[in-house]
């Protein structure tokens, strides 16, 4: 059975990262907070796990997410291209329409 592919939105990223700057979240209350359910928030942090952009710290119900320096980096840049999307696009090309 092929795998089925993921997708991730780059609002809901920057949503993460953004409560993860202020401090050290503990997975259920990032959900929360995040306003998604928990398990497409903890298919997120895997993800930005893989990427380098969050650690997890802590062993079993004192575990927190805690987003690294790579992780700031990134959320800076993202919530700039999201303010403005067209001022850092060098393609030339309009950009795609929302859905």
């Amino acid at each position: 059975m092929p795998e089925q592919l993921l997708s991730f939105s780059i609002e809901v990223v920057e949503r993460l990262l953004s409560i993860l700057d202020s401090n050290k979240t503990g997975r259920t209350q990032l959900a929360f907070q995040s306003r998604l359910n928990y398990g497409a928030c903890m298919k997120y942090v895997k993800f930005l796990k893989v990427l380098g952009w969050v650690d997890l710290v802590g062993e079993g119900e004192e575990q927190f997410v805690t987003i690294t320096e790579l992780g700031k980096k990134h959320l800076n840049a993202i919530a700039a291209h999201l303010e403005n999307p067209t001022e850092n696009d060098t393609s030339g090309e309009a950009p795609a329409p929302r859905l």
